[in-house]
């Protein structure tokens, strides 16, 4: 589930990106757009974020209730969510292309991060499939 946590941060910051370059959306209506994305289903902070900027409870993303929420979030480890904390603290805070600079460097940072996790998958793979043919041996040679 990290994993696609991790894949389904970097799918939030490319709708982003997207609704930035095309839309020139505000914080409040992109937020809107992403909590309807079915996609983003391991990303719960989405909604509830959309749905305090809407009820104007936060007036911007990383206020601190929204940062609590954002660090609830129990399929990312603290270093995503530090990502996230830095993707969103600069989040409509400068200009379209500070935005869209912002948006690339973290998806790049998002999907080093898939791929370190990934490879770290296959390896605890292959080790676990070591691990039970070395066992399987094992028990072979101890029944004969």
């Amino acid at each position: 589930m990290h994993i696609k946590a991790v894949n389904q941060c970097v799918h939030m910051v490319e709708n982003i990106e997207i609704l930035l370059s095309y839309n020139n959306l505000s914080t409040n209506e992109i937020f809107n757009i992403l909590s309807t994305n079915n996609s983003l289903t391991t990303l719960d902070f989405i909604g509830k974020i959309s749905s305090n900027l809407s009820n104007e409870i936060c007036d911007y993303v990383l206020s601190e209730k929204n940062k609590n929420i954002l660090l609830d979030n129990k399929y990312l480890d603290k270093n995503d969510k530090d990502n996230l904390i830095n993707f969103f603290s600069a989040f409509g805070k400068s200009d379209l292309n500070g935005q869209l600079n912002n948006c690339k460097t973290y998806k790049d940072i998002f999907k080093k991060s898939v791929n370190k996790l990934e490879k770290n998958e296959n390896k605890d793979c292959k080790s676990i499939g070591t691990i039970i043919l070395g066992l399987g041996i094992l028990l072979i040679i101890l029944i004969y």
